[in-house]
């Protein structure tokens, strides 16, 4: 068995440095090099050398299996992009509604083309009919699913969709095909559709993820999954190896453990994976169970690791880009901290639980808390780069939903199977309803304690956790008892975050003030501190990857802000306020100003009224020129000259902190800037944050010249539409000011003390 560990881990190697590291020319050569190597060591006829012969062979095959698949599927998918054609494809899944279209998974079917997965948007409804097993034909505007915004991208690879595409027409239905998965995605769909007739609200929506993979429900409710990413709790609503845990328990109380029972929960795992989507972990959570439960049939021992070592190895040979997927990342993450540490901290914890009542309790509760902090110690780095932040409650929330977590799962399906009109169906119905509102309960209790998530995107919170490590590191290795070493570490690490945190915010109120462009992606987020107030401008974004409200409240919290005193919008569109609600759900705010207009994009006036009176904040609708005071900070607020759709409805603010000026137009047009030049003396205003994220429509030489600033700040990410453009950078190139980017340069702080 370890020999197939040294083979598969050889393998994974060579793939993830293939995909990160080197050069696609040179792979070949490498795969060459590393088999030569081996059978130059293989010739030595020693024994003791077979490993290390295996790990070589696997190795260049692993550099063979990525150069292969790049030349045999990625660059003919991408050959394609950029092509207007009308194609033959096969329904994958149902239509995902997004926000202003529709998005579908195909699979290209036609002679002459790649035979790759296809996700196509449709604006049209052209595809709103659209069944898993159709056979259609429709035109389709093809691009690379490799790159994004004009740069590599491997997220859509990694789920092993090579080309995306635009809808032009409508499609002709040209037949129909079943195959497993297709009847899995009905199963789902039939399965969702069962559960939102039985759980209606956010039972329904909650189940619908933890059973089927169907997360849309979810992410219609935004302060819902703010409260389960904060709890630590987004795990349980990912389908996971925890989930396919779940159903062998199932199928084991039901039948006992034994051949017969193996023979039956091989087929339903892997059924149960296909009807969630085949997720890349509970592909994983499949493979490691199925070698689990066929072991003892063949007559040999089950290796945790060696298996955990042969699914990843499988699932990239499959697709050696699922390397680069997070979900992978994660999911062997976790186990392998669950195999290294896991029995380690239960024996540390069970030490301190000995000669106790209620010992069955207890081990349950070391269990959980084991296996929690285990998984946390080798995820949270790759939780922090992905995500930017982390939960440090998750071992409090797994401890306090161990338990109703697999009864809700189990609930689930039985309310599925049992008519509800029935005494047990409604029992069962009722009973698990119960259970999801007592998860729900434990994840937007825990999500309301203050630093249940921290923001690691700044250089400080880095630091802080690769102290941590090093932490953890050297007193493993010291030559104490467990419980010492764990006490030690636990407390030191401790100390060093209340430390930090205690320094930023002393920090963050010494000198005169600060403005910061806060990196929120492709949209706007501006905060302005000066001692104890804080004023922040807009909270939206474009970049679907990023929730903007939770980035701007989670560097608010670092900086020691848990409150704001004046939110101010520049106008109504999405990439300035879709963040608003999570952030004032995170940090309360006392008062909003905002122009009164119609026909917006994006959040409406009734909807920010309606948010103002739940939230408790007062609202001023800036009908008039106005300026406000708020402690150090001095805002004069432009009004817009008229209302509607158009970027003529913004507002313009100058914040003021001391002799210090900030001048912020949001979208407004160079018709807007000119009204203001004439209108305002904005001479002296040191700082710019760039109009429309550097928009050629915004930046007028009029608003440059008046203004006579030193420094531009642009808040952009990842786009489509040419921002920040030339045209811009060459302009304010032109009348000499230092420029930041926030795509670049992150958040753009401005210390207000002369340093």
């Amino acid at each position: 068995m370890r020999k197939l560990a040294t083979a598969s881990c050889g393998f994974s190697l060579a793939v993830a440095a293939a995909n990160y590291l080197l050069p696609i020319s040179s792979l070949i050569w490498l795969a060459v090099g590393f088999s030569l190597l081996a059978l130059l060591v293989y010739s030595r006829r020693q024994k003791w050398l077979t490993g290390v012969v295996i790990f070589l062979f696997s190795v260049g095959g692993g550099f063979l299996c990525f150069s292969l698949h790049d030349t045999l599927v990625v660059q003919p998918a991408g050959a394609w992009g950029g092509v207007q054609r009308e194609v033959h494809a096969l329904v994958l899944a149902y239509p995902e509604e997004q926000e202003g279209y529709r998005s579908v998974e195909l699979r290209l079917t036609e002679e002459g083309l790649p035979r790759v997965n296809l996700r196509v948007y449709d604006e049209e409804d052209y595809l709103k009919t659209a069944e898993p097993g159709m056979k259609i034909f429709l035109e389709v505007k093809l691009r690379a699913a490799n790159i994004r915004y004009g740069k590599r991208s491997d997220t859509l690879n990694s789920k092993n969709i090579y080309l995306t595409g635009s809808v032009k027409g409508p499609m002709e239905l040209c037949g129909k095909r079943i195959t497993p998965s297709i009847l899995a995605a009905k199963l789902n769909k039939r399965i969702c559709e069962r559960l939102e007739l039985r759980f209606p609200g956010e039972s329904g929506a909650f189940l619908k993820a933890i059973l089927t993979g169907s997360r849309n429900d979810l992410y219609d409710r935004p302060l819902l999954s703010l409260a389960l990413s904060r709890a630590g709790l987004s795990h349980i609503v990912a389908v996971s190896g925890m989930h396919v845990t779940f159903l062998i328990g199932v199928i084991w109380f039901l039948m006992g453990r034994g051949k017969r029972s193996s023979c039956l929960c091989i087929p339903l795992i892997w059924a149960f994976v296909l009807m969630s989507g085949a997720p890349i972990s509970a592909v994983r959570a499949g493979i490691m169970q199925t070698l689990l439960m066929l072991a003892p049939l063949f007559k040999r021992e089950n290796d945790p690791f060696t298996s955990l070592s042969f699914a990843l190895a499988l699932i990239l040979g499959a697709n050696p880009k699922a390397v680069a997927s997070i979900s992978l990342q994660l999911s062997f993450a976790a186990m392998l901290g669950i195999l290294l540490l896991y029995g380690r901290l239960k024996s540390i914890f069970l030490s301190l639980a000995e000669k106790r009542t209620g010992q069955r309790i207890i081990y349950a509760l070391c269990t959980v808390a084991a296996s929690s902090v285990a998984v946390m110690l080798f995820s949270l780095p790759l939780t922090a780069i992905h995500f930017g932040s982390f939960a440090l409650l998750t071992p409090l929330s797994n401890i306090l939903c161990f338990w109703a977590v697999p009864l809700a799962f189990a609930g689930g399906f039985l309310a599925c199977i049992l008519p509800m009109t029935s005494l047990i169906g409604s029992a069962v119905i009722f009973i698990t309803d119960l259970l999801v509102k007592y998860i729900l309960f434990v994840a937007r209790t825990v999500s309301a304690v203050p630093f249940a998530s921290l923001a690691v995107t700044d250089g400080v919170m880095l630091g802080w956790m690769v102290f941590l490590y090093l932490t953890v590191f050297l007193v493993a290795f010291s030559k104490r008892k467990p419980l010492w070493k764990l006490g030690v570490s636990s407390a030191v690490s401790i100390a060093a975050l209340v430390l930090v945190l205690g320094s930023l915010s002393w920090y963050y109120r010494s000198g005169d003030g600060f403005f910061t462009a806060i990196d929120v992606g492709q949209g706007q987020c501006v905060s302005a501190f000066s001692g104890e107030c804080t004023v922040v401008v807009d909270c939206g974004s474009n970049d679907r990857y990023a929730d903007s409200g939770e980035i701007a409240a989670g560097y608010l919290r670092n900086c020691g802000r848990d409150q704001i005193d004046c939110l101010f919008l520049t106008h109504f569109h999405n990439d300035h306020t879709n963040g608003v609600e999570i952030l004032m759900e995170l940090c309360p705010v006392k008062k909003i100003v905002a122009p009164r207009t119609d026909g917006e994009s994006g959040m409406s006036a009734e909807e920010l009224t309606a948010l103002a009176e739940r939230c408790g904040a007062d609202l001023i609708w800036l009908d008039s020129d106005q300026v406000f005071s708020i402690g150090g900070i001095s805002v004069s607020a432009y009004a817009p000259a008229n209302t509607g759709s158009t970027n003529e409805s913004c507002m313009m603010l100058r914040l003021s902190i001391g002799e210090n000026d900030l001048l912020l137009t949001g979208d407004a047009p160079k018709s807007a800037e000119k009204r203001l030049v004439k209108k305002y003396d904005i001479s002296q205003t040191e700082y710019l944050l760039v109009g429309h994220h550097g928009s050629k429509s915004s930046c007028s030489d009029e608003l440059l010249e008046a203004a006579d600033g030193t420094t531009a700040i642009i808040s952009c990410g990842e786009n489509n539409y040419g921002h920040p453009t030339e045209e811009v950078l060459e302009r304010l190139d032109t009348y000499g000011y230092q420029i930041y980017r926030t795509d670049m340069d992150g958040n753009v702080e401005i210390r207000l003390d002369g340093n």
